[in-house]
């Protein structure tokens, strides 16, 4: 019998920044050349989404991630272990209810693993496009997933729904252009469009079939949450 799911983002969704910043930022703070680093690291946030990226941004991005060690994650997880009560709460209510809950996010699995773990999610409801290489004991972000391109949301989604581990209705809960695709491609049932932390949050439209929702407050989301799968 197929059981309701929601479908989670992470970065600017159930957490309020974006990670990989996040990790970088704290991995400045402790290089030797952090000044320099932190210029860099400013000037590319303000264009890296404008794009199209030049070489020199990628050089500069690759540099930046290099600099994260181990520590600068277990740090970071630190900041994220604890979830909100409330939706703890509601994640417990919702599991209660046979309402079946995945995080699918383009975070790093380095990260976003523990941190749903400390969440109270299983290993195969956690669900990262990328992960970190290793080498010399710094992150090296040119692994197989960064090469070759690694599942798209959409996609990940799309092989929960045939392995019987996600069902409907399906909701998607998203802030970005990315999670209104991913919705999309899987002709989700619902699409919770979360305004509450990101500046530029996705707009979305009427889309047909789908029952789209905005949260511009982010102590709204649990209510939301019920509410959605209380639907017929």
């Amino acid at each position: 019998m197929s059981r309701p799911t929601i479908i989670f983002d992470y970065d600017l969704t159930l957490s309020p920044g974006e990670s990989l910043a996040d990790v970088i930022g704290l991995a400045i703070d402790s290089h030797r050349d952090g000044a320099e680093l932190r210029r860099r690291f400013d000037d590319l946030q303000g264009r890296w989404q404008e794009g199209p990226r030049t070489p020199a941004d990628l050089l500069t991005a690759f540099r930046l991630v290099r600099a994260i060690r181990r520590s600068h994650i277990d740090a970071y997880v630190d900041t994220r272990r604890r979830l909100p009560d409330d939706l703890g709460h509601v994640f417990d209510e919702l599991r209660r209810r046979g309402v079946r809950l995945h995080i699918v996010s383009s975070a790093y699995r380095d990260w976003l693993l523990p941190i749903g773990r400390a969440w109270g999610f299983s290993d195969h409801e956690i669900h990262a496009r990328y992960h970190l290489g290793w080498f010399g004991g710094a992150a090296h972000p040119l692994t197989v997933g960064h090469l070759l391109r690694s599942a798209s949301k959409g996609r990940i989604i799309e092989t929960l729904l045939r392995d019987g581990a996600a069902g409907r209705p399906l909701i998607v809960v998203g802030d970005s252009a990315e999670d209104l695709r991913a919705a999309r491609h899987v002709a989700a049932d619902g699409f919770v469009a979360a305004g509450y932390y990101a500046a530029s949050p996705v707009d979305p439209p009427a889309l047909p079939g789908v029952a789209v929702q905005r949260v511009g407050c982010r102590d709204a989301l649990p209510a939301t949450l019920l509410a959605a799968v209380a639907r017929p």
